[in-house]
């Protein structure tokens, strides 16, 4: 379609009149009701209601229909027109829950949009089954889970082992250095299940039917409840060393060695080898490797 013809069009539109659309476009009155007489039969209907007395123009309901469409239609020309001189951006939007993005990401994000500026970044914060399906249906380019799912399309990395803490109240009467499990009520428990296999392991120490004092499910909340002396919780290293200036918090071991909370690097497979992807990729792999959270 002759884009002339839909920029005529949206002039008569707006000025709702033919006269006044025709000495905006530097155009004769008959060169203008022939143009759109051209769109006309190019769309199959009509868009202009011709009423003779009426310097006004009046649309028909198609030609109302028809208005956003070729608004859409000049704003894509124009983008096409200028493709070639307008800067290389890429899109990329990551998901990934709570604890990951305020309290081990942030650093990651910072470098990666101070030197990629030509980066658009999106940040998701969203629990693992919402992100499985946002990569799946392609609304995020990049996740972060804890928790491993079969999806056909989804490539699931191991990416990320963390060192699991205790965080207890400085209120609290605690022995000195580790603590056991034995030596924890589980009713004081500020709870969250951060993967199958902690869950696991926390089922095996503690009864399942045993109330706890709170179950949440981010990060952020876990130290909102804090203030009884007998409340603790279990957290991986990045989360606890946000705490290590809190003079409410208490950071302890555990006497029994508690699982490593794994994270997954989720990527759709057809968007793998993608630019933003693979960009992205780089600077989180470079990153991961400066630091140590296996040790506290």
């Amino acid at each position: 379609m002759d884009t002339v013809l839909i920029e005529t069009f949206l002039s008569v539109v707006y000025n709702r009149n033919v006269t006044h659309a025709a000495n905006q476009l530097y155009v004769s009155q008959s060169t203008v009701s022939s143009r759109l007489q051209q769109l006309e039969a190019e769309v199959g209907a009509t868009l202009i209601e011709r009423r003779k007395g009426f310097r006004n123009i009046e649309l028909t309901p198609l030609g109302f229909a028809f208005v956003p469409i070729a608004q859409r239609y000049a704003h894509l020309d124009q983008e096409i027109k200028h493709f070639s001189t307008q800067e290389h951006r890429l899109d990329l939007t990551i998901a990934c829950p709570d604890s990951l993005n305020v309290h081990l990401f942030r650093p990651l994000y910072e470098e990666l949009i101070h030197s990629s500026p030509h980066v658009d970044l999106r940040i998701r914060t969203h629990q693992s089954p919402e992100i499985y399906n946002m990569i799946n249906n392609l609304e995020a380019d990049v996740g972060f889970v804890f928790h491993q799912s079969r999806y056909k399309n989804i490539i699931a990395e191991e990416v990320i082992q963390e060192k699991m803490v205790l965080l207890v109240s400085s209120k609290g009467d605690w022995p000195q250095g580790s603590i056991h499990p034995s030596q924890l009520d589980p009713s004081y428990e500020l709870y969250l299940a951060w993967s199958d296999e902690i869950v696991r392991w926390h089922d095996y120490w503690w009864r399942s039917n045993v109330h706890p004092y709170a179950q949440v499910d981010t990060a952020s909340m876990l130290v909102r409840f804090m203030g009884d002396s007998h409340c603790w919780t279990l957290c991986p290293v990045s989360v606890a060393m946000a705490y290590l200036d809190n003079p409410d918090i208490l950071i302890r071991e555990c006497a029994e060695k508690i699982p490593f909370r794994k994270s997954y690097m989720l990527t759709e497979r057809r968007n793998l080898e993608s630019e933003e992807i693979q960009l992205f990729r780089k600077y989180f792999f470079t990153y991961v490797a400066s630091l140590d959270l296996k040790n506290f």
